[in-house]
């Protein structure tokens, strides 16, 4: 199941699949009930034929008791399964509202992908390989056409750069999303390609079975542990001002 809360009036994944999640635990009270009233007619039968059997001749209860006792297991295991439900759905209730405190914040994440905005340059960052020699960025566009390449300097730590968003010629580019990678060459010419550490707004927070994804506005979607940086989302004319550093 997947639930969503967005930051984008109109969307109703959540609702949706919680009323699906309602559906599904209603279905399984069903069962439970139909358990229950399973096993109150069985004892009822039991007593009803012991009360009436032959005192010359009494009954075998050995069949009884062992329906009586498998009766009393599964009665058992329903009832753990549904606490069991109940601890769990607490547990993802609780993380989920956790994560939807990213919505709206900028996140730094290496996804590669940006939206650039020339009255709020975009800041690219990146990190290279321990045997790099030489680096650069080159910056694609939505067309995955290569607009731009810029001589990078080796840092084993992360290190920003800001783009102006101008392309090889100098010309002023249009303002949408775009890419970077980093490219790191080491001692034997061999040439690696990552993702660069972008920053993007939230929009949207997505629960999985097992853990949670951010959807940013360039549409990609990040797991919470790809997050080095989280940070408050300020309109473009200002800069963006990291409020917390969650690199490890």
């Amino acid at each position: 199941m997947v639930d969503s809360v967005s930051s984008t009036p109109g969307l109703g994944t959540f609702e949706a699949n919680q009323r699906a999640a309602d559906e599904a635990a209603a279905r399984e009270q069903d069962d439970a009930d139909e358990l229950s009233s399973d096993y109150e007619d069985f004892l009822l039968l039991m007593t009803t034929q012991m009360q009436n059997q032959d005192p010359l001749e009494p009954m075998d209860s050995t069949e009884f008791v062992s329906q009586l006792a498998q009766f009393s297991g599964v009665e058992q295991q329903v009832n753990m399964n549904s606490k069991l439900d109940e601890l769990i759905s607490s547990f993802n209730n609780g993380q989920f509202d956790e994560a939807a405190l990213y919505l709206g914040k900028v996140i730094t994440a290496p996804t590669g992908n940006f939206t650039a905005d020339s009255a709020n340059l975009p800041q690219i960052e990146y990190t290279t390989p321990d045997d790099t020699v030489s680096a650069s960025i080159e910056i694609f566009d939505q067309f995955d056409q290569r607009v731009r390449t810029i001589p990078a300097e080796i840092a084993s730590t992360a290190k920003s750069v800001e783009w102006d968003m101008t392309d090889a010629l100098g010309d002023a580019v249009d303002n949408g999303v775009y890419r970077a990678e980093i490219v790191s060459t080491n001692f034997n010419g061999e040439i690696t390609r990552e993702n660069a550490l972008t920053k993007n707004r939230v929009t949207e927070v997505i629960k999985l079975e097992n853990g949670f994804d951010l959807k940013t506005e360039t549409g990609d979607r990040i797991s919470l542990d790809e997050v080095t940086r989280l940070g408050e989302y300020i309109p473009p004319d200002n800069s963006i001002i990291d409020t917390s550093n969650l690199a490890s």
